[in-house]
């Protein structure tokens, strides 16, 4: 089954026929991203920084063709939506800075105190983790900086975690897009394609497959 967006200001559909990811291509998606979860969990926090980089100068490098498809299903005007296509592309680059000072880690170390009385301490040490595929679900409202490459996609990135993002379905033509300048970026920084993966649909069910899916350890949806 597939779907098109419509131009809100014209009515009219707009070029595109956009496919509702079935269930088996949602588990796909979630199953790519768990193969990709080592590797990133295995990366410096240089290295996660240049990925995010490079998708900020893909995205960069699309920047009109979205543009002009991001006003064609929203009907924003020009000064709203290259704010926020600044606000998305700043966004990688504000959080490659987060990745490569890993203070996101916020690493503890309480020495040991073998002497101490009545009973020695311990020597404790405590550090955040990547906790593994993070589903995130594009706004409607944000088409840019809250959808397919916006801050949910970001912050995750950073901190060493795979995504499958759900594209919005009033906004399919942009986020897919903004998919694919992602996908090139992910692809031109040496990271596996499980690092970035989108599924589409109109109905719940793709979202809740997400959702429901064990391999997906955390999900991001922001609500206004």
């Amino acid at each position: 089954m597939s779907f098109q967006t419509t131009n809100p200001i014209t009515g009219e559909s707009l070029s595109g026929d956009f496919s509702e990811s079935s269930s088996t291509e949602v588990s796909q998606a979630c199953a790519l991203a768990a193969e990709a979860a080592p590797f990133l969990r295995g990366k410096s926090g240089a290295e996660i920084a240049t990925l995010l980089e490079t998708i900020a100068t893909h995205l960069t490098a699309a920047r009109d063709e979205i543009l002009a498809r991001v006003q064609a299903e929203t009907g924003y005007p020009d000064g709203r939506v290259q704010g926020e296509f600044g606000r998305m592309v700043g966004g990688f680059g504000a959080f490659a800075q987060v990745a490569r000072d890993c203070s996101w880690v916020d690493a503890t170390i309480d020495h040991a105190e073998p002497d101490r009385a009545p009973v020695p301490k311990p020597d404790l040490r405590k550090m955040l983790i990547p906790i593994g595929p993070v589903g995130i679900f594009g706004a409607s409202n944000f088409p840019l900086a809250l959808s397919a490459g916006g801050s949910d996609v970001t912050s995750a990135l950073a901190a060493a975690c795979p995504v499958v993002v759900k594209g919005h379905p009033s906004h399919a033509g942009t986020c897919d897009l903004i998919a694919k300048a992602i996908q090139a970026g992910v692809s031109a920084a040496g990271f596996p394609e499980g690092t970035y993966q989108i599924v589409q649909g109109q109905s719940n069910e793709v979202g809740e497959a997400i959702v429901q899916h064990p391999d997906i350890a955390a999900v991001g949806l922001l609500v206004l």
